[in-house]
């Protein structure tokens, strides 16, 4: 996907249902090269002013208990503990980490781990992660529970599936960075 098409698909998903600017992409637009507020305010049609709204209470930090924030927010509560351990478990708590950092760099053995996990689920983004105590080992997980199945039209943009309903929050966190190929 070239910068412009990339940029144009940020924009077009960066805004709530309330036609509010969300902050997740203005984080996200400052993260490719070349952008800068000027060009993010320009691309969303508002003042620069409304841009450094966001980047002013933009945490530089994660929030002190990390592993809070990711139990929180992770859609799986009761995973066995076999399956705990699982590189797909950690793929999801790094991904966590990448949105709540507002799309920063993470250290560089989490940012491999996420880049193979975003490209296990395909480009174009053909499958999503689902879990399954009852799923047997398989290609994916040596101890089960773990499978990278076929996105289906429900799934929408996001990168995993789950029988229980995912808040909105979650919703916002569980969708692929555009620009996850050149992360």
């Amino acid at each position: 996907m070239d910068k412009d098409a990339l940029i144009a698909k940020i924009v077009s998903r960066g805004r709530d249902e309330n036609g509010h600017i969300r902050s997740e992409a203005v984080y996200e637009l400052l993260s490719i090269d070349g952008m800068n507020v000027v060009k993010v305010a320009k691309e969303f049609g508002v003042s620069r002013a409304a841009i450094y709204k966001h980047t002013k209470n933009r945490k530089e930090v994660l929030p002190q208990n990390l592993k809070s924030e990711i139990m929180r927010l992770s859609p799986w509560r009761d995973v066995e503990p076999e399956h705990a351990k699982a590189g797909q478990r950690a793929y999801i708590a790094h991904h966590i980490e990448y949105v709540l950092s507002g799309f920063k760099k993470l250290e560089d053995w989490k940012m491999s781990r996420l880049r193979y996990f975003y490209r296990e689920l395909g480009d174009p983004q053909d499958k999503v992660l689902t879990y399954d105590r009852n799923e047997p080992p398989n290609q994916w997980s040596s101890t089960g529970g773990w499978k990278y199945v076929d996105r289906e039209e429900s799934d929408g943009d996001l990168i995993l599936r789950t029988s229980d309903e995912l808040t909105e929050e979650q919703k916002r966190v569980y969708v692929r960075p555009v620009n996850w190929a050149s992360i």
